[in-house]
């Protein structure tokens, strides 16, 4: 029976805390898309109002907007509507957080970027008259994560473009973004993995039969290493678009680990292999004896001859839908330095990712 220390292994789980928010912000028709991403931060006009005026308004919302649109009315002439930008103004210096997600589209949302916001507001006061430069000096700092055309974005994704706002709370499409984004990962008392389905052609019934195989092994895997788990203790929600996810995810950190270990070790990373014959040696567990000892408990188990017939079956679908192997283990996997063998009577090649 094995033990794995779960509080251990969480630390090595990308976390996405549940207090996230999620943001679009628009770059003035993509004018400032570019240098959004370039210099790495998100901005809002209406330089007539400072940071120093945002941070001394009143906590109470309705007085500090009242506030706002005074001395916005008072500072810009032929102002007609003050309201939106000031409450717009309000949203950028209060509700939007360190550690929330934002995401810029570029002209005509062709391509968007995503990223998380790594400092509070600020008022810069470098370049804000260069030529063809961004001119508002109210920002916040952004890390980016990942951009992508707009035509690779999940569908579920493609509404959030329909608002028109400066800047839009798309709290609403937080599970599809963070599924974007990440492949392993935990949030609340979750963890989740997605498997991406690249296959764009027509896909077969019996390749959506792959989620029996899987659980199958799981389910012997767990019996055989007293985990304690089953089938029972996994969700799953699957897309019926290809390319689509399937997500699969439970309470159990140590459940969804093994089943991306699974799907990694029989998919073969980037390359192919012989699951019959295939070897696993951790060279240095940096990342931790917990881990190291899944990935040596799952190797030992998939070489087992008994579990062949259906390895084989799961790998065959596998391929057939061109489901990726989790980036995220991937990396997890690098930190343990370790190398996969592929060996058979014809030949032996060791590759390492």
């Amino acid at each position: 029976m094995e033990n794995f220390d779960v509080e251990k292994l969480i630390k090595y789980i990308e976390p996405i805390k549940d207090g996230t928010n999620y943001w679009l912000v628009r770059t003035m028709g993509g004018d400032y898309y570019d240098e959004y991403v370039d210099k790495h931060f998100i901005a809002i006009g209406y330089n007539e109002i400072t940071v120093d005026d945002l941070n001394h308004l009143p906590e109470k919302e309705k007085t500090a907007r009242k506030i706002l649109q005074e001395r916005l009315k008072g500072r810009r002439e032929n102002i007609r509507n003050t309201s939106y930008p000031a409450s717009q103004m309000l949203r950028f210096a209060r509700e939007m957080k360190v550690g929330d997600i934002v995401i810029v589209p570029a002209s005509s949302s062709y391509k968007v970027t995503f990223g998380v916001i790594e400092s509070e507001l600020y008022q810069e006061k470098m370049n804000l008259h260069a030529a063809l430069g961004c001119p508002f000096a109210k920002r916040r700092n952004v890390k980016w994560l990942r951009t992508s055309m707009r035509h690779s974005l999940p569908a579920e994704l493609q509404l959030m473009f329909n608002s028109r706002h400066i800047i839009s709370e798309i709290k609403s499409y937080a599970s599809y973004v963070d599924n974007f984004l990440n492949d392993f990962y935990t949030k609340g008392d979750m963890t989740y993995l997605v498997l991406r389905v690249r296959q764009e052609d027509t896909l077969s019934a019996d390749d959506f039969t792959l989620v029996g195989d899987l659980m199958e092994l799981f389910n012997d895997y767990s019996s055989k290493n007293g985990l304690g788990l089953t089938s029972q203790d996994i969700k799953m929600k699957m897309s019926v678009q290809s390319p689509g996810d399937i997500l699969v995810f439970a309470q159990s950190p140590e459940g969804i680990t093994i089943i991306g270990l699974i799907v990694l070790f029989i998919k073969g990373g980037t390359f192919s292999i012989n699951v019959g014959n295939f070897h696993v040696e951790a060279k240095s567990p940096t990342i931790g004896d917990t881990f190291s000892k899944m990935v040596k408990t799952v190797n030992e188990f998939l070489n087992d001859r008994t579990k062949r017939k259906t390895i084989k079956k799961l790998s065959k679908k596998l391929d057939n839908m061109e489901i990726e192997a989790p980036t995220a283990i991937v990396d997890m996997i690098k930190q343990l330095g370790t190398s996969f063998t592929k060996s058979d009577s014809d030949s032996t090649d060791e590759k390492s990712i």
